[in-house]
C-alpha cells in the first residue's frame, strides 16, 4: 500500500462556462474530479455529465496535488477562486491491491 494526499479544491470555473462537465472532461484531462459546484451560495452535488458551467460558479475538486495544480494551470484564470477560499483535506491512505 502507499499514502497519497488528496485535495479538496474550489477553482473558479469562468474559462469552462457554457461546457457541460462531459464535454468538458475534466477527469480525463486533469486526473481531477468534479465533486460539487457552488453557485449563487447553493453547493450543487448532483451533478450528471450534461451539467452545464456557468460563469459565475465555482467548481470544487478532488485530486491528489499534483492533478489540482495542473487543473489551476489549465483552467483557472488568474488567482484562485473569486470567492478565495481553498480547502486541503488530510492524507487519505489508499490500499491498493494489485492483480496478479
Amino acid at each position: 500500500s502507499y499514502h497519497k494526499q488528496v485535495e479538496v479544491v474550489r477553482f473558479d470555473a469562468s474559462s469552462l462556462a457554457g461546457e457541460t462537465l462531459a464535454g468538458a472532461d475534466i477527469r480525463a484531462e486533469t486526473g481531477c474530479t468534479v465533486i460539487a459546484v457552488e453557485r449563487d451560495g447553493d453547493v450543487i452535488t448532483d451533478l450528471s455529465p450534461g451539467f452545464e458551467v456557468r460563469p459565475d460558479d465555482d467548481l470544487i475538486v478532488a485530486g491528489p496535488d499534483e492533478n489540482s495544480t495542473g487543473f489551476a494551470a489549465r483552467y483557472e484564470s488568474a488567482s484562485p477562486s473569486h470567492s478565495g477560499s481553498s480547502t486541503v483535506v488530510d492524507p487519505i491512505s489508499e490500499n491498493v491491491a494489485l492483480a496478479s
